[in-house]
This record gives C-alpha cells, sequence and structure tokens, in this order.
C-alpha cells in the first residue's frame, strides 16, 4: 500500500459528540497513513458544523464544508466526494456516517490487500451494532414485486401513523445476533450504506453516489449502477467498523411521530426510485 492516499468522508448532522469521536479516532488509529478526513455539514440547524469547522480550522488532515441547506445523504455526501476527487485525488474514498466508529488498527492496510486481490469499485466492511448485533448484508437487490409490496407495506404504515392508528410494522428483521451471518465474502453485495469504500474505479467514473433520492435506497441504487457498469462491490468481512446507528436521523425531531413519519416518507420515495431503475 506504499504511497496510497485515503480520505476519510463524514457527512454530519447535528450530532457533534458522534462526529468528533469518529474523527478523533480515525487520527489516532491511522496516524502514520496518509489520509485526510472531509466533514461535511448538512446545514444543521443546532450550529455544530460552526463549531467543527472552529474545532478543526488548525487542523491539517481535517476539511470542514459547511452546505448551505440539507441536501439529504446522496447529495450532501456527494459534496465531499466531488471535493476529496478534484482536490486531494484519493486512491479510496471511505464515505462514512457520523456513527461510524473505527475498531481496527489495519483497517486501510485491509482496504489495500482487498483491492490488490478483488479490483473492486466498492467495499463493504461488517458492520457491528449495539446490544452485540451485526448488520445483515444483501447478496442481491430485491425483486420488482418485492419493492411493491415493501411500497404498499410502507404507504399503510405512514397514513397509520398520520392519522393515529396503533398499526405494528411488518417487516424483515434486518438486523441479527446469529454470529454465523455474512461469514463469508460476498462478490456483488449490496453494500450498506452507512459505510462504503471507494476505489480509483469508482472514483474515476462517477461523482458520488445517485441523486434520485434524498436519503434511504441508495445501497440499491448503487448496486444497480455498479452492474450496469460492470464494477465490482465486495463485502468484506474482515474489515469491521461500529455503527452507532441512527443518531442523526434522530436528530431530526425530538417527536417519535414526526421521526417516524419523516422515514417513512423517504422510505417510500426510495422505492419507488429503485422500482423505477430497475425498470429500465
Amino acid at each position: 500500500m506504499k504511497n496510497e492516499k485515503f480520505v476519510f468522508l463524514i457527512l454530519h448532522y447535528q450530532a457533534i459528540n458522534e462526529t468528533i469521536k469518529s474523527a478523533n479516532l480515525i487520527l489516532e488509529k491511522y496516524k502514520n497513513y496518509d489520509f485526510n478526513i472531509i466533514i461535511v455539514d448538512n446545514c444543521s440547524p443546532n450550529k455544530t458544523g460552526q463549531i467543527l469547522l472552529e474545532k478543526y480550522s488548525n487542523n491539517e488532515k481535517i476539511e470542514v464544508i459547511l452546505n448551505n441547506k440539507n441536501l439529504g445523504f446522496s447529495k450532501g455526501n456527494n459534496i465531499g466526494f466531488k471535493y476529496a476527487k478534484s482536490k486531494l485525488n484519493p486512491d479510496f474514498i471511505i464515505m462514512m456516517n457520523s456513527d461510524i466508529y473505527m475498531i481496527q488498527d489495519n483497517f486501510l492496510e485491509l482496504i489495500s490487500r482487498e483491492y490488490q486481490q478483488s479490483h473492486f469499485a466498492v467495499l463493504g466492511p461488517k458492520i457491528h451494532l449495539p446490544q452485540n448485533k451485526i448488520n445483515y448484508i444483501k447478496s442481491e437487490v430485491r425483486t420488482k414485486n418485492e419493492i411493491k409490496k415493501r411500497i404498499i407495506e410502507l404507504v399503510k404504515q405512514y397514513v397509520a401513523t398520520l392519522f393515529f392508528i396503533d398499526k405494528k410494522e411488518s417487516k424483515k428483521k434486518i438486523n441479527s445476533n446469529n454470529k454465523n451471518i455474512n461469514k463469508s465474502k460476498i462478490y456483488n453485495a449490496v453494500i450498506h450504506g452507512c459505510c462504503m469504500v471507494f476505489s480509483k474505479r469508482y472514483i474515476d467514473l462517477f461523482d458520488g453516489l445517485d441523486e434520485k433520492t434524498f436519503m434511504y435506497g441508495e445501497e440499491e441504487l448503487l448496486n444497480i449502477k455498479l452492474k450496469k457498469s460492470n464494477l465490482l462491490s465486495v463485502y468484506a468481512p474482515e474489515l469491521e467498523v461500529f455503527h452507532n446507528e441512527d443518531s442523526s436521523t434522530n436528530e431530526i425531531s425530538k417527536s417519535n411521530r414526526k421521526v417516524k413519519l419523516f422515514k417513512l416518507k423517504y422510505m417510500i420515495i426510495a422505492n419507488i426510485k429503485i422500482l423505477h431503475e430497475l425498470g429500465k
């Protein structure tokens, strides 16, 4: 991995403690590597973007970018992705949520090793969650019929929530305590959006993620794009991170009902966009 350049791209929204912890872990663990951190503040109403800008103003490793409005997940990340691509010329961009914590000292070395073997365009690690759970990784994009059923279910949940109807969500459990889950490498996997590693093969062709959705659905849209472009995605469980999930989304509103309506709205939109892409 001689002379390889890494860029960590962190999308920040309000949850400043998570962002600082995430950045500090990177600074501590990878000080012997050639890397930079880009923090993109997605116009946090609590002004924490400005706090981060001032905090890291004298740190040559960290660049803080302030968006003038909340652009959503894909567009927000793409601001940082384009900056990294044009200004830093990285070999790898590690796009990560602000509540992703690095737990491996050799994480960057493992990225380099995997690239030498598979020449991936996008790489995904094993994602550890609170309560000793592990995030489930899908090997394929859902079928059209599965997506249609999901849209119907989401609409029902949205209406029920909107009118205060007590309706429990019926969906497949995506997290698991099963320690055997996803132990093997998966090629052409649907890489989870909380942490994705992009190689030069992807960076040279694209300026980030598909911007069809505000949030949710990015993983499946990315998988569709990769297959159409004959590019490889790899899930490599030897790479590991910890995800303190939903910290940014939960900052949107202190009302559980408002949070649920927000999530459901953009899940519906994302599923419709995925269905459209599959139909092309």
